[in-house]
């Protein structure tokens, strides 16, 4: 322990000590003072008595003489005694002190009353240094917390190596033993590290509080009684409840009652075994009383010895996750709807085409009157058909958007044709409106007749939502100031004005559950705006709604089109004889394409089997070659790369015949195939149109 001077290095405490033993040796010398003033006295006064008795008044004075000398050496000898014990219980008390100040570890310090440090223990001294004392202790405090010295506070100190630490500072006045101000005795105990670990864990508290609070899932702490003892922001917001509302109170208070009793068994056992829980679907119960489908994940929360203490349970809304999965059930049966239209247009389009070739040769033929009147009937009833497959098939086909010249109308009345009979069975009226003289659109022939289709069924639903009145439905087309305008409106219930904001949302519907899925004007939406244009909307509840569809004029290069004008010949001209091979496993395909053929002079050889054609076409020179896509024994594109094998230049003289979807698909997908293709049901022009696009590109 450092010390100033001896004097310096003794306390208050111990000066009076000292005083006492001082004063105890005084009482003593008093004592034997006192006697031997007693006995002189006695002597003095009875000095006469005394002599007179003589003998006997020297023994008296002897007996006091003695009794006197006793007494003085008892006396000293107890003041001896306790002044030898008192001087050595003092110097181990200060031996003991000063050992217990010099190991003690937090800064001890004595300030005077000018804040100057008089004293450090070793603890002090080798935080402040040796030159520490005689110092002012403001010194060795940061300029800014000087202010702030008052006992039990925290200061940021400086140290020896001028490292600025945190100081848990604490204060004892001193008074002297007139009761005067003494200064006072400092204890200070570095807390820099406790500090930065408290800040560390605070600064984690927080991180995590803010992850739980805003976690875009639920999350719950139960408790070993199934209590909840936390929640998180997001499960209080979809539940509806508040925090307070839910601390404290059973976990079934989120569950339908039918499910208390899985919930109470799985806990128990998620308790018990130890085992998470792992994508648990389970419907929980909102404050409103609505069913929320989630899927739960849920883990032990367990103390330093392993012991569970809590379970931990992550909770996610599937509602989005549900409806997703409904619609994508949904798009798989619409794409078997697809994939069956396909397969029986393929059915009927042979017949059809039948049907139709026939019947247009007979009709070019000198028959009776009323039975040219009857094959009339049949040829255009049967078209119509084929324009019912057409479309059909046009709409449930999957391929790359394909952007080309084309009349809107067209595509419009093609659409239309899809629902109007069925529109007009059911009371509908349906006027249409085409406006004349319409330029090429330049567009996606399908996806734009998806738009109109998906319109068309909002407004018969709207209309044969309201009951009773008007029902109906207006389609109109115009070109004004170089744009397409598309125009359905309806007399319907009309959409309210909270909905119209969200009318365009994927999945929104305002229709009963299994009549929609929510995503036809949002798919609508976006194929109208991939085209550079935009869907216009009024509507007034209870009067009905009006759907403009605006496309901007984009005009195309002939380069673009692939139509050069001068390379192709009239519908009427006439093409030179021809050596043709038909390919179809189909008779009454062969027959007719045959008859067509050789009506315009061509030289025709048929086969029901790719395996033979090949072998006609390794041994004959042929100028065109139709081929059926689907045939039993070889499908077209194998049947493409086997001619190619044969005779590379074969591979260019083929004309494809299809009457599907997924015939034309397997073409699509094959970059390398880029043959002519005639699709089925067709017509004698379509076969001569055709062929003159082939010698016209070849």
């Amino acid at each position: 322990m450092h010390k100033v001077k001896d004097s310096e290095g003794v306390s208050i405490s111990t000066l009076k000590k000292n005083n006492n033993i001082v004063s105890s040796r005084q009482i003593v010398l008093n004592i034997a003072m006192l006697h031997s003033l007693i006995v002189f006295g006695l002597i003095v006064y009875y000095g006469e008595d005394i002599r007179e008795l003589k003998f006997l008044g020297l023994i008296m004075a002897l007996v006091s003489t003695a009794l006197l000398l006793s007494s003085g050496f008892v006396g000293y000898m107890y003041w001896k005694k306790h002044r030898d014990g008192k001087v050595k219980s003092f110097a181990e008390m200060k031996i003991f002190r000063d050992t217990l100040i010099d190991v003690f570890p937090d800064i001890i310090a004595h300030i005077d009353n000018e804040g100057n440090i008089l004293w450090l223990n070793d603890s002090g001294l080798h935080f402040f240094g040796e030159g520490a004392i005689g110092k002012k202790i403001e010194d060795y405090i940061d300029k800014a917390e000087i202010s702030q010295i008052t006992p039990g506070i925290s200061l940021s100190f400086n140290r020896k190596d001028g490292q600025k630490r945190i100081l848990s500072w604490t204060s004892k006045a001193m008074v002297d033993s007139e009761g005067k101000a003494a200064g006072q005795i400092s204890t200070a105990r570095d807390i820099t590290e406790q500090r930065l670990a408290e800040n560390q864990i605070e600064k984690s508290e927080r991180y995590l509080k803010t992850v739980f609070s805003s976690i875009i899932d639920g999350i719950a702490v139960i408790d070993l009684n199934d209590k909840i003892t936390d929640v998180n922001d997001y499960i209080c917001s979809l539940l509806g409840f508040k925090k307070e509302e839910l601390i404290g109170k059973e976990l079934y208070i989120l569950y339908p009652p039918e499910s208390h009793e899985f919930i109470r068994s799985s806990l128990k056992k998620h308790f018990r075994d130890g085992e998470p829980i792992n994508g648990l679907e389970i419907e929980l119960l909102s404050k409103s009383g609505e069913i929320i489908p989630t899927s739960i994940r849920a883990v032990l929360l367990k103390n330093e010895g392993g012991v569970p203490f809590a379970s931990l349970g992550v909770v996610r809304d599937m509602r989005e996750i549900k409806s997703l999965q409904e619609n994508l059930i949904q798009a798989e049966k619409l794409s078997s709807v697809g994939e069956l239209i396909s397969g029986v247009a393929h059915e009927l389009n042979n017949p059809l085409t039948a049907i139709i070739g026939y019947s247009g040769v007979l009709m070019g033929r000198d028959i009776p009157s009323d039975v040219k009147k009857e094959v009339e009937v049949i040829n255009t009833q049967s078209t119509r058909c084929q324009n019912i497959i057409s479309n059909l098939l046009m709409f449930s086909r999957k391929y790359e958007s394909k952007k080309v010249n084309i009349d809107l109308n067209s595509i419009v009345e093609s659409t239309l044709a899809l629902n109007i009979y069925d529109m007009r069975s059911s009371g509908i009226e349906v006027i249409e409106d085409y406006g004349p003289g319409l330029p090429e659109a330049y567009l996606d022939a399908n996806r734009i007749q998806q738009v109109i289709l998906n319109l068309l069924q909002n407004a018969r639903h709207a209309v044969e939502a309201k009951g009773s009145g008007v029902k109906r439905i207006k389609v109109a087309t115009r070109f004004d100031k170089k744009k397409f305008l598309i125009e359905i409106s309806d007399t319907g219930i009309g959409i309210s004005s909270k909905n119209l904001r969200k009318i365009f949302d994927p999945f929104f519907t305002t229709k009963e559950a299994g009549k929609g899925t929510g995503l036809g004007l949002s798919i609508s939406y976006g194929i109208v705006k991939e085209h550079g244009g935009q869907i216009l909307l009024n509507s007034k509840e209870g009067v009905g709604t009006s759907f403009i569809v605006e496309l901007p004029l984009v005009k195309q290069s002939v380069s673009e089109t692939g139509n050069t004008g001068e390379n192709k010949t009239e519908m009427n001209s006439k093409i030179e004889k021809k050596r043709i091979l038909v390919i179809d496993d189909e008779p009454v395909i062969t027959d007719i394409l045959m008859l067509f053929l050789e009506e315009d002079g061509h030289v025709v050889d048929v086969t029901q089997s790719a395996v033979e054609g090949l072998k006609r076409i390794s041994k004959n020179g042929y100028d065109v070659v139709f081929s059926d896509v689907k045939m039993p024994d070889l499908d077209g594109v194998s049947f493409l790369k086997r001619v190619r094998e044969i005779n590379p230049a074969y591979a260019d003289k083929i004309i494809f015949i299809t009457g599907d979807t997924s015939s034309i698909k397997a073409l699509d997908n094959s970059s390398d195939i880029n043959n002519i293709v005639l699709s089925k049901p067709f017509t004698m022009d379509d076969v001569r149109k055709k062929l003159e696009d082939f010698f016209s590109y070849s």
